[in-house]
């Protein structure tokens, strides 16, 4: 058995060709070894990028050649795509195309979201995923080679660098190779952006980072997780890591990847400009594409709930998913939803969904925010806008305005509650459950605590310190107000799963109603009138004054203080009790709705006690109505019957020609009677050197057996430079001929392309 690492690098090399379908392409050490397919020096594979372009884009080829000239096109595109890369990012160019002498072209093509458009799927399908073994990369020291790099359509997207448990290596190493070994200074390949992440593996764990900087690199897990903690579950056939390239490396995902997910982050402070490539680690990528294959199915008129423990990414999971609902279509080709509508308060998120989602999308003006007034609200709403992000505090109005409309479905991603999302300020958003977060600040690594915390207010606190920054590898709280027991009693629930002992109980606001009856301070007609003036529109809040003063007086003539606070205590509870459980049920009874409007009114109008009680601000702030500022012949016919041969009559006369010299010989025979050349049969040499290197050509090879002759043509023109300029030496005279003529150089590229191409043909239908 070997248990080498170069055996787990044929494993995983074998199951992306074999299964998934990925083309094993060569690299060497020498940039001009003919027998190399990657091109260390512009950092991709001009063939398999050749050969993508001229399958898809065949007129735009045309039309770019028409403007170079056939003999140049290929070297001035490459100059072209060369600096576009270095100036956007590989990323970019690939989502975004680039334009040359007014001829766009898109380099890769991603999965539509419906059906109805049969030709981009066909294009879809013409993408083209290779793979490279012992990638010599390095433009300083040949020697160095990366184990694994993965290429789409010609572009380098992933690195991978491998070891084996088994002969006393582990991810550890191949994360430290990178450190160590890998440095970006020099090298092109490893610049920032040029590739979109490198990937430290070995047969149980995977660790990602997308930006090489010595020691200062940084990698996340790119693990599954193991029964609540660390790492990948044993895999029962093969490595734990084998998802890595058995999911993630699969066609589809790799497109819906670069298509859906990874984008660049940039960040201004203090007038300095950084960025970061976000790729997405297993959970984000698991949690959103969960979410959008049962929202596929069911439709609309589903619950879901995403638990992100803090400082796990939670922005950009929202982010991606508010991308790919606000675009979601059914099997029937039906948007499944009309529009997306984000509850948020943070102005954080809303910069990061636009500067997310305007990576993705080409069209301006998907992202709708709400920041003025409600007119903005009802012209989103109305006008079918992608997605519109808008505060909690308006939700109450969306509600009423999407009620209005009928016959539309609406997804609503709400982030986790924040101090403004009480269950009274959020009571009408029936999604909202999760608790106060959202602080983000990365470089906090410690906290002092200076007064007691308890229960979820513990995890609240102090989960603020989990925030992931390069070289922060610790964190320390500094508590001199708790136990260390009490911190942890407090966090366990909260570990793994948190589970409800039991539902809370709907009739329980029937007894808390029934009790607050028991002090005779008010009736239901009260109730109903006090309710009935605050709802209805254009009254002035003096009217409730009276009403509202007339049940205050009942209130102080109670002699009792504990029975006043008891009052007090279980009007604060009904309210409370009414706000959670009006987000997960829905009641029918008017009564309970009356009396939470009233109770709240009520609340604030009662006196304050003479007793020490804490401050209530939530009794005192209307967080209903406050709002935050954000801003794609013939037949030839033979007749039945045998055959028949007459024989040879003159055997020492007979001439046995080779029909491929004499194919080349017709070649020179031509040139020579047309343009007055004298080329003899030494020169039919040149010629078969240069036919066996096109017939031999991969890409060319698999081109002929997917796509039409002209566009097979157009790969083949194309390549014939390439492989022209290598022959220089070789005969300098026809060379020159070939590139200064340009009616002799497009007969021979003619004449040589009938040939190479009859002979693929040939050998695919003998195979």
């Amino acid at each position: 058995m070997d248990i080498t690492e170069k055996a787990f690098e044929t494993y995983i090399v074998d199951h992306l060709c074999q299964v998934q379908g990925y083309r094993s392409r060569v690299s060497k050490r020498k940039n001009d070894a003919r027998d190399s397919h990657y091109q260390k020096f512009l950092c991709l594979d001009w063939e398999t990028l050749l050969e993508f372009i001229t399958a898809t884009q065949p007129d735009t080829w045309k039309a770019l050649e028409k403007q170079h000239g056939t003999a140049t096109v290929g070297d001035k595109f490459l100059q072209r795509l060369t600096r576009e890369i270095e100036r956007r990012g590989t990323l970019d160019v690939l989502r975004r195309g680039i334009r040359d002498y007014g001829c766009y072209f898109q380099l890769a093509y991603f999965k539509p979201v419906s059906t109805l458009n049969p030709e981009h799927q066909i294009l879809y399908r013409k993408n083209i995923l290779s793979v490279v073994r012992h990638c010599h990369y390095s433009a300083v020291e040949t020697k160095d080679a990366l184990d694994i790099v993965i290429f789409l359509n010609g572009l380098p997207i992933f690195t991978l660098e491998l070891k084996n448990k088994q002969t006393g290596q582990t991810v550890n190493h191949a994360r430290e190779q990178y450190a160590k070994d890998r440095q970006p200074k020099g090298e092109p390949l490893l610049q920032f952006k040029r590739c979109l992440a490198h990937f430290a593996v070995d047969d149980d764990e995977v660790y990602m980072a997308t930006r090489l900087e010595g020691k200062q690199t940084y990698f996340l897990p790119f693990n599954q997780g193991n029964n609540g903690g660390a790492g990948n579950p044993p895999n029962p056939k093969g490595y734990a890591s084998a998802y890595l390239w058995e999911d993630l490396f699969a066609p589809d995902s790799i497109l819906e990847l670069i298509g859906s997910f990874i984008h660049l982050e940039t960040d201004e402070r203090n007038d300095v400009k950084t960025e970061k490539l976000i790729c997405p680690r297993y959970h984000q990528r698991s949690a959103v594409q969960s979410l959008i294959a049962h929202a596929q199915q069911q439709g609309a008129g589903q619950h879901y709930l995403i638990e992100h423990s803090a400082g796990s990414g939670k922005s950009n999971t929202i982010a991606w998913l508010a991308h790919r609902l606000a675009s979601l279509h059914n099997e029937q080709n039906q948007r499944v939803f009309d529009s997306l509508i984000m509850i948020t308060d943070r102005r954080v998120l809303d910069r990061q969904l636009q500067n997310t989602v305007r990576q993705f999308e080409q069209t301006p003006g998907v992202v709708a925010i709400i920041d003025k007034h409600s007119d903005q609200l009802v012209e989103a709403l109305t006008s079918g806008a992608n997605i519109i992000v808008s505060t909690l505090q308006k939700f109450p109005f969306i509600v009423n305005k999407v009620d209005q409309l009928q016959g539309r479905n609406f997804a609503i991603i709400v982030d986790e509650a924040h101090s403004s999302q009480t269950g009274e300020a959020s009571k009408s958003l029936k999604e909202v459950l999760q608790v106060q977060t959202g602080f983000d600040q990365p470089l906090l690594h410690t906290m002092y605590v200076d007064k007691t915390i308890s229960k979820v207010a513990t995890v609240q606190t102090l989960s603020r310190l989990n925030r992931t920054y390069p070289r922060k590898t610790e964190t320390m709280v500094l508590d001199f107000a708790n136990e260390a027991d009490d911190i942890q009693s407090d966090f366990q629930p909260y570990y793994e799963a948190t589970l409800l002992s039991e539902g809370t109980d709907p009739n329980k606001l029937y007894d808390t109603q029934a009790l607050l009856k028991e002090f005779r301070l008010y009736n239901d007609e009260e109730v109903a009138e006090i309710a009935a003036l605050y709802l209805r529109k254009g009254e002035k809040a003096s009217q409730l004054q009276p009403l509202l003063r007339k049940i205050v007086g009942r209130y102080e003539y109670i002699p009792e203080s504990e029975r006043r606070l008891e009052f007090k205590h279980r009007l604060r509870s009904y309210t409370r009790l009414y706000a959670f459980l009006s987000q997960i049920v829905t009641f029918k009874d008017p009564e309970l709705e009356q009396l939470y409007l009233f109770a709240r009114l009520l609340l604030r109008a009662l006196p304050q006690d003479r007793e020490k009680t804490s401050l209530r601000a939530a009794e005192y702030a209307d967080l209903e109505s406050y709002r935050i500022q954000k801003t794609f012949s013939g037949v030839i016919g033979l007749q039945s019957g045998a055959g028949t041969l007459e024989p040879l009559s003159d055997l020492d006369s007979a001439v046995i020609k080779d029909p491929e010299k004499a194919a080349l010989s017709e070649i020179i025979a031509e040139i020579n009677q047309r343009f007055g050349t004298d080329f003899t049969e030494a020169d039919r040499v040149f010629f078969a050197e240069l036919k066996t290197r096109l017939s031999e050509n991969e890409s060319l090879q698999a081109s002929a057996k997917a796509n039409t002759k002209e566009n097979v043509q157009l790969l083949h023109d194309a390549l014939f430079n390439s492989i022209l300029q290598t022959m220089i030496d070789s005969n300098f005279e026809m060379f020159k001929r070939i590139n200064d003529n340009e009616e002799f150089g497009q007969i021979v590229r003619a004449k040589i392309f009938d040939q190479v191409y009859q002979g693929i043909l040939d050998k695919l239908n003998h195979d």
